[in-house]
This record gives C-alpha cells, sequence and structure tokens, in this order.
C-alpha cells in the first residue's frame, strides 16, 4: 500500500479514486446513519474496516440481524445512505476503527487548504 502511496502522490494529484468495498464500510462506520437505517440505537460495528466477510455482505447480514429491508443494489442503497439516512463521511472519519475514512476526510481538507492559497 505505502508503495502505491508513494507513486501516485504528487502536487499534480486532482482526483480522488474510491472503491466500493471502502465505501461500504464507511457506511457501517456511520453508526448514525446505519442506526436510521435499522431503526435502532444499539447498532455500533467495532471493525468496520475488518468484516470477517466483504463489508456488502455483512450490510446484509445486519440488515437480516435488525429485521430492516435488506440493502438491494448496491447503487440505490448508496443513494438511500446519503439521502434518507444521512451518510456523513466525517461521521465514518471519527470512528476508531475506520482509518481509511479519516484518510480521504484529511486528504480533501488538505486539498482544498491548498485551493485557497
Amino acid at each position: 500500500m505505502q508503495r502505491v502511496r508513494e507513486r501516485i502522490e504528487h502536487e499534480r494529484v486532482t482526483a480522488i479514486f474510491v472503491a466500493a468495498k471502502a465505501l461500504e464500510a464507511w457506511f457501517l462506520a456511520d453508526t448514525a446513519a446505519m442506526s436510521i437505517w435499522l431503526e435502532t440505537a444499539e447498532f455500533f460495528e467495532a471493525q468496520p474496516e475488518l468484516t470477517p466477510l466483504k463489508p456488502w455482505d455483512r450490510l446484509k447480514d445486519v440488515a437480516q440481524l435488525h429485521g430492516a429491508r435488506g440493502p438491494g443494489n448496491k447503487t440505490a442503497f448508496a443513494k438511500r445512505m446519503v439521502n434518507h439516512y444521512g451518510f456523513d463521511i466525517r461521521n465514518a472519519a471519527a470512528h476508531p476503527g475506520c482509518a481509511s475514512a479519516k484518510e480521504l476526510v484529511d486528504a480533501v481538507q488538505s486539498m482544498l487548504a491548498g485551493a485557497t492559497r
């Protein structure tokens, strides 16, 4: 991972690509949005980036465990997480088990700070 980062980190980087697997882990890390989706105040995923299965499979399992409607297809679920359940990457970044979301938020804030100079 560090070798990849060294190859792509430079001042001309103007885009950030996010793997679907990472986004799904970030959904699990946003306890507030997940609680709204699952209609429970008791949801907390301790290690959203280290799920035994893929994060998408964990989302399906969590829905079943809580008696919620399953996530359906990935695109529609992502839209619902943002538009209806209030997903916020900053919530995921604040989760102690979600370093990648914090890294993204930090990178975007750094890019924005550089753009205002």
